[in-house]
């Protein structure tokens, strides 16, 4: 806001709902209450905002800090549509360029990505360092790393790269973040995530399949219970997966195989795939498709439900 009376007044605003801010126990009477001098409020609408313009202010420090250090994210090359953009701003931004993601967030699921393990050492040390002076806590617990395009077998995989506060973080090869699964030999979406993501929408059909075959609901409004519940947990973050063909052939089998004709005829499928068209497939995994060096490996982190990852060759 550029209205400098409007601004203090939304400060005081603030300053009053955290005045005098109390909590107590629910078995606890209320004269046992406890002041409560950190933290937003529970359930309240200005809570998430606020939170948000505290993580962004503190990785903005990270980030700054970081580049002083020599810490160096993933280089990404992208290209943005012509449809997507303006003159103005082709003028300020390049739409083809190359960016280097250092972090990225939602919330406070946090990643970091680095190209070597020096880097990763160095960069989770300085953010707990950072959190410090923010009173904010990294959970060790909940803590990960990742190395990427890794093909080494369960026993020669390091099992931690880095201790915080005495603790070990735990080296994984498979890891979940904000919904999606993450494979260390599958660079982008794979076989681990696809699978998943047809399990959890099989299983939600069965839970369902009183509602869904039942010939006595019509079907439109049996079709509104499929998209909603089946089909959205199998299309969950398909904006990101890589388009290839190992990826659409058996989530569109899926399709076929849990839509039997006594829940929907085939006519509301029309273009689903057949088993002649899935035979004739070639077998591949969907990392096959992908063209990336063998010697290219990153280490993914969570850090508070957040993940980290640091690149390593």
């Amino acid at each position: 806001m550029n209205d400098p009376d409007k601004t203090n007044s939304n400060i005081s605003v603030l300053e009053a709902l955290y005045s005098a801010t109390s909590a107590h126990l629910a078995e606890d009477e209320v004269d046992q209450a406890f002041q409560v001098l950190a933290g937003v409020r529970q359930g309240g609408p200005e809570s998430p905002s606020l939170f948000c313009l505290l993580m962004d202010w503190v990785m903005r420090i990270f980030t700054d800090r970081a580049e002083k250090l020599g810490l160096h994210g993933v280089k990404l090359k992208y290209n943005i549509a012509t449809a997507a953009t303006n003159r103005r701003e082709k003028f300020e931004h390049p739409i083809r360029d190359e960016l280097n993601l250092l972090w990225a967030g939602f919330a406070d699921d946090i990643g970091l990505f680095f190209t070597s393990e020096l880097d990763l050492v160095k960069g989770i040390k300085l953010l707990v360092d950072i959190f410090d002076e923010f009173d904010l806590h990294l959970s060790e617990k909940k803590t990960e790393t990742m190395i990427l395009n890794d093909t080494r077998d369960d026993e020669s995989y390091p099992k931690s790269l880095l201790k915080i506060n005495g603790h070990d973080l735990k080296n994984v090869k498979t890891f979940c973040y904000l919904g999606s699964r993450i494979k260390n030999d599958e660079p982008t979406t794979g076989d681990f995530e696809i699978e998943a993501r047809i399990n959890l929408a099989k299983g939600k059909f069965e839970s369902l399949k009183y509602i869904l075959c039942n010939q006595k609901i019509y079907m439109w409004i049996r079709m509104m219970f499929f998209n909603a519940f089946v089909r959205s947990r199998m299309t969950y973050a398909c904006q990101t997966w890589t388009l290839a063909r190992p990826i659409f052939t058996p989530t569109a089998m899926f399709l076929n195989s849990a839509s039997p004709k006594e829940a929907f005829p085939p006519s509301h499928f029309p273009n689903l795939l057949t088993n002649s068209v899935k035979n004739s497939q070639p077998t591949q995994s969907a990392n096959q498709t992908l063209d990336t060096p063998s010697n290219y490996s990153s280490t993914t982190t969570k850090t508070n439900a957040a993940e980290t990852t640091a690149d390593l060759y």
